[in-house]
């Protein structure tokens, strides 16, 4: 009698030869009054599916680290990083001599710094060994960096800078933060300056501005300038002095580099954090209101072999330019003649539109009298029926309709009086056909349309280099006049590394060794008949179902080819101790509510499998909720691969749950362990 044959049956049908384990069988495992079933009303919407077809890593990139990790051990405490602050005395020193490197200096040292010289800290990369590792064949490798060529070294003057809006009262001057308008106040203050500073003078449009001669001033200076029709301060005082060597680099100097090589972008095209896109060059529908925009990443990295500069493929998400109306029709899903009752039907709190409102408040709204900008605040009377006082340009005053007011200040004749104005704060309203929004990157995305994007990013790796290679010679970076002030020169041709193509190793399951002939050369081997290293028994675990279209008869079919198919990798799975369904439609809070439930009643258990489909954020308040703060392993699955049972798909979701639950699928075998820090380190590289 084999192991398997000599284990109790515990009336499960659990046998061996014509024996099946099922689940539907009257005096198997059916389901029964097992199931608490809520059905989902018919007709309802159902929740986009996720990315992939098993669960996607978590927590994502952003999110805040909880106060207590998986498996329930205490999360490591982790001091706060210290953060210098580069601050300027009120009064300024005579120009200091150039000095060879950066010295960055707290508040709190600049005492301290006139009694003790600074300790400078050469910035050196180790050397790599003499000799070089032999296995494998050797290839070259393509690197997304390119060579960066500084014909001298050079020395930049350092200012801080301080930007202000001018009011009546000067201690009332409002500074500014906007780097859109930044910019354009740098690009009026350079036409204050000489001709003699043209395309020396780089900025980071914050508060650090450098120049490669000397601004015409001492020690500070501030200039008036006029920009939209606004008038407004900016001061600038002297730092330092940092002489930028050809050879040697701190951190100031590397990010005075970028700052140089990446300036002139910052007006061709639109600056998302590092990367750059370029209006009306590679964008594609997202749908949503949204379009996808390719660029490209821009980075100076010091390196053994020298200065580089890194490019890499950027994807960034736009709120589309769009008029007022035409956003208001694809939100409320209806045509022009019954805008006007969805929008005044809209109301909560207070205010019309309430809907529309909340989902656009941050939007910039930019008008077509004006060309001021504004955040909606609401929606108003329409413009035939509000009035108000009008001061004329001849002094007289009369009121008029907003319809009257601009057919005679501006000759516009509304084509939709009949729409609610919208509400631009202070009593300020403007009818809709004359408003549009701005554009603006979209920085967190749903469900829906992270799926829409990934779906349009995911590209091999030989395309991704195609068209970093193509973006950086349509860059035409080395006709850059402020380059060629710094006399800096970028080769255009990527960086090659050696590199070599190891074998693939062995691996050795618990009885078995799966040879590395059968392993395929991107690493993919079948596995499907193999008894896992080390596998767990499972005594403890429910099912939570949150997908309205799986039904009692395909759940059954899941959870015994679970059951089944986990035999065959060595794992022993006990009756689930519950299978929940939960299918009703529900918000973020009621789910967070009944995760929380479950997992107070079952506490201690080993695992959640967790049927996602239609609930908005089910996943990630079930990650949450059980990994993080409970934590029991949860192991998600979507619905159409409940409904559609496949092997292979069992299998790969069997590989994550003995992994979590504390087991080992495989290990390479003894004489290829050597051998793993090089399968790290080259798995991702391609051959040229």
């Amino acid at each position: 009698m084999s192991d398997q044959g000599a284990r109790p049956n515990k009336g499960r049908g659990r046998g061996r030869g014509n024996e099946t384990r099922g689940r539907g069988a009257p005096s198997g495992r059916g389901r029964g009054t097992q199931q608490r079933q809520t059905q989902a009303p018919p007709g309802r919407g159902q929740r986009p599916a996720t990315s992939s077809g098993l669960e996607e890593d978590f927590p994502r990139l952003g999110a805040s680290t909880p106060t207590r990790p998986a498996w329930g051990k205490p999360a490591p405490v982790s001091e706060p990083q210290k953060v210098v602050e580069q601050t300027v005395a009120e009064q300024i020193p005579p120009m200091p001599e150039p000095i060879k490197e950066s010295v960055l200096i707290s508040k709190d040292e600049e005492e301290e710094e006139e009694e003790k010289p600074s300790q400078i800290i050469k910035q050196e990369f180790p050397k790599k060994p003499a000799m070089r590792g032999s296995e494998g064949r050797p290839i070259k490798l393509r690197t997304n960096h390119y060579r960066l060529d500084l014909k001298n070294s050079f020395t930049v003057y350092q200012y801080d800078v301080e930007m202000k809006r001018k009011s009546a009262k000067s201690d009332q001057d409002k500074l500014i933060s906007n780097k859109t308008l930044m910019r354009k106040m740098f690009q009026v203050l350079q036409t204050k300056l000489p001709n003699e500073y043209k395309n020396k003078i780089v900025y980071n449009f914050s508060k650090n501005l450098f120049s490669l001669i000397k601004l015409p001033f001492e020690t500070s200076a501030t200039y008036e300038l006029n920009v939209e029709n606004s008038v407004f301060l900016i001061t600038l005082k002297t730092i330092n002095q940092v002489t930028v060597e050809k050879n040697f680099y701190q951190p100031l100097e590397i990010q005075i580099l970028d700052l140089i090589l990446t300036h002139n972008l910052n007006y061709s095209c639109i600056n998302v954090n590092r990367s750059f896109f370029k209006e009306g060059n590679d964008r594609f529908e997202l749908g949503f209101g949204l379009e996808l925009w390719k660029g490209a990443y821009s980075s100076v990295r010091p390196s053994e072999l020298g200065l580089t500069w890194n490019v890499d493929s950027a994807n960034a998400a736009f709120l589309l330019c769009q008029d007022l109306i035409e956003l208001a029709k694809y939100h409320y899903n209806c045509d022009i003649n019954s805008l006007r009752n969805a929008i005044l039907s809209d109301k909560k709190e207070g205010i019309i539109g309430y809907s529309f409102v909340e989902d656009y408040k941050n939007r910039e709204i930019k008008t077509k009298t004006g060309g001021f900008r504004k955040k909606i605040k609401g929606f108003g009377p329409d413009p035939v029926s509000y009035k108000f006082e009008w001061n004329k340009p001849d002094g007289t005053k009369k009121t008029v309709t907003v319809a009257d007011y601009l057919k005679q200040h501006y000759n516009i004749n509304l084509r939709y009086a009949n729409l609610p104005c919208i509400d631009l704060g202070r009593a300020n309203y403007l009818p809709m056909e004359l408003c549009s929004t701005e554009l603006k990157n979209k920085k967190k995305l749903d469900d829906k349309e992270t799926q829409a994007m990934i779906r349009k990013t995911a590209v091999p790796a030989a395309d991704r280099m195609k068209y970093i290679d193509q973006w950086t010679k349509n860059s035409n970076i080395n006709q850059d006049p402020v380059l060629k002030e710094y006399k800096i020169d970028v080769n255009l041709r990527m960086v090659e590394v050696d590199g070599r193509v190891l074998e693939p190793p062995d691996v050795q399951y618990k009885a078995q060794k799966m040879p590395s002939k059968t392993i395929g050369e991107k690493g993919q081997w079948d596995h499907r008949n193999s008894k896992f290293y080390q596998s767990i028994k499972i005594e403890k675990w429910i099912v939570l179902n949150f997908a309205f279209r799986v039904k009692n008869e395909a759940l059954n079919s899941f959870i015994n080819a679970l059951i089944n198919i986990g035999d065959k990798h060595g794992i022993w799975f006990e009756d689930p101790l519950d299978v929940i369904n939960e299918t009703r439609r529900m918000d973020d809070n009621q789910t967070k509510t009944i995760v929380t439930k479950i997992m107070d009643k079952y506490k201690g258990i080993q695992l959640i499998v967790v049927i996602f489909g239609g609930t908005t954020n089910a996943y990630k308040i079930v990650k949450t909720q059980g990994d993080l703060i409970s934590g029991i392993a949860t192991q998600g699955v979507e619905d159409r691969n409940v409904n559609r049972i496949s092997d292979q798909t069992i299998s790969n979701i069997l590989l994550k749950i003995n992994c979590k639950v504390g087991g080992t699928n495989f290990v390479l075998s003894r004489e290829n362990r050597q051998l793993i820090f090089f399968f790290i380190k080259f798995k991702n590289c391609k051959e040229i």
